[in-house]
């Protein structure tokens, strides 16, 4: 009987243009977002800067005095610092989505650089599987966030936190091309890289570092003669993140925050959530998507020179891995943190997963005695069956939550989103006038929850006005009451 196949840069196509056609509502609705919240308090003296002087340069030299200002008042990241006051909507408020098109870049680009060092450069499987997986991973990742508007929307929130994600995924696959590829070009670039992301959030921050340990590690334990070599992005890494930490602000900020656990409560409680969030992060799509990508890693996997020997530690370093996320944020605030910093810890969770079934897979192929063997194509039966059930799993979701693009396409089909955009260029109008000094802003119609974040409030003391306030040189503004 003929066996019928379909090759695996026809299923990478498919997913690609899956992935691309998913993201079209996504950039739209982000012209209806607007700047809130920390944009201004980061941005106030930017703005400003750029306003009296049109130039971007000076502009930039403005960020880097925030930068300084911050190192010593507030909180010590100082590449995210840099990052967060030069947000786009600085330059003009018309440029603000321009943020989420930055997001959705990181994360995606970033995710395709890793599985393609990953899967084809250490596993050995053939570069259209690695773009199968990046592909599913990019949908996953996108489409079910905890939190979209934290995610992509909200510049302030998500540079901060999924920019660096996706940073850090495309330093780890330069790490793993500069092991084996040697060019010197490749570690100037990590060390710098290295010296961004210890400057960022310390949940990446700390992600970097111990993935960097890991794999010096595993160079001294192969005796591989790019130890000495990997010891100088890791050198740089690792004084960044001394530095981000030795902050002064860093204890201005703390001494604000009351009953935090010790460093050992924090660890212990970090595990704790490692495995709550494990099980309440399993949905119907992801499970669908891991099923769909068994037969892929089971028929890809034949012929790869790599072993797949230590499933169990593989699988133990990821929960320890995803658990140490959990920690800075429970041993600064005692809490698991806010989700734009879920968000990420949702992404690792997704990555680590599809990177243990990988690896298992592979381990069991290699006891199958299947080494051997490398399928050219993937059975057509095989994939028609996952790709039901994949289907299967999202069209239940989508009665039961919602994706992302499904959640924009529903903000602007109902008019939530333009009727939210109109009334902020009302107040943008009243926020421009220079003759208003005492400014009352109407109440958004409508808070669409893919990309509504928070706003400000009736208190003309609370932070958010005064931040606002300060951004366009207003005496006052609050919010129009009941």
């Amino acid at each position: 009987m003929k066996k019928y196949g379909i090759s695996y840069r026809i299923v990478f196509f498919v997913l690609l243009a899956a992935l691309l056609l998913s993201l079209v509502p996504i950039l739209t609705v982000s012209r209806y977002s607007v700047p809130c919240a920390d944009d201004y308090s980061y941005g106030v003296n930017t703005h400003r800067a750029y306003v009296q002087t049109g130039s971007f340069s000076r502009t930039v030299a403005e960020a880097c005095r925030e930068v300084a200002e911050v190192y010593t008042g507030w909180q010590g990241t100082f590449s995210a610092v840099f990052l967060m006051s030069l947000q786009p909507a600085v330059f003009g408020e018309q440029y603000y989505c321009l943020g989420t098109w930055m997001m959705l870049a990181s994360l995606i680009i970033g995710t395709f650089c890793f599985c393609l060092a990953l899967f084809s450069c250490v596993f050995g499987l053939r570069r259209s599987i690695s773009g199968i997986v990046a592909a599913v991973l990019s949908i996953v990742c996108v489409q079910l966030v905890p939190s979209p508007a934290q995610a992509f929307f909200w510049y302030n929130g998500s540079v901060y936190y999924t920019f660096f994600h996706g940073v850090m995924l495309a330093a780890f696959a330069l790490g793993i091309r500069a092991l084996q590829k040697q060019g010197p070009w490749r570690w100037c670039l990590l060390c710098l890289l290295a010296v961004f992301l210890g400057g960022g959030n310390y949940v990446t921050a700390l992600s970097c570092a111990i993935a960097g340990v890991f794999a010096e590690a595993l160079l001294i334990r192969k005796k591989d003669k790019s130890r000495l070599k990997f010891l100088i992005p890791l050198g740089f890494l690792l004084s960044a993140f001394f530095i981000s930490m030795a902050a002064p602000g860093n204890a201005v900020r703390q001494a604000a925050v009351e009953h935090t656990p010790s460093a050992v409560k924090a660890v212990i409680h970090s595990f704790k959530d490692g495995a709550i969030y494990s099980v309440r992060w399993m949905s119907l799509p992801l499970f669908g998507a891991l099923v769909f990508l068994l037969p892929v890693f089971w028929n890809g996997v034949g012929g790869a020179a790599f072993q797949f020997r230590y499933p169990v530690l593989v699988t133990l370093f990821s929960y320890c891995l995803l658990s140490a996320m959990f920690c800075p944020s429970l041993y600064a605030t005692n809490k698991e943190g806010d989700y734009r910093l879920l968000n990420i810890i949702y992404d690792t969770y997704v990555l680590l997963l599809v990177v243990n079934c990988c690896y298992w897979t592979g381990w069991l192929a290699m006891r199958a005695s299947r080494k051997t063997e490398r399928k050219e194509k993937l059975p057509l039966p095989a994939v028609l069956a996952v790709s039901m059930v994949c289907l299967a799993c999202c069209g239940i979701h989508v009665r039961s939550g919602g994706f992302t693009s499904v959640m924009a396409m529903g903000s602007m089909r109902s008019g939530e989103a333009q009727a939210y955009y109109a009334c902020a260029q009302r107040r943008l109008a009243l926020l421009h006038d220079e003759n208003a000094k005492d400014v009352v802003l109407e109440e958004y119609p409508y808070q669409p929850y893919v990309f509504y974040f928070t706003d400000i409030s009736t208190d003309p003391a609370d932070w958010k006005n005064v931040s606002i306030c300060e951004y366009y040189d207003k005496d006052s503004v609050v919010l129009q009451g009941p």
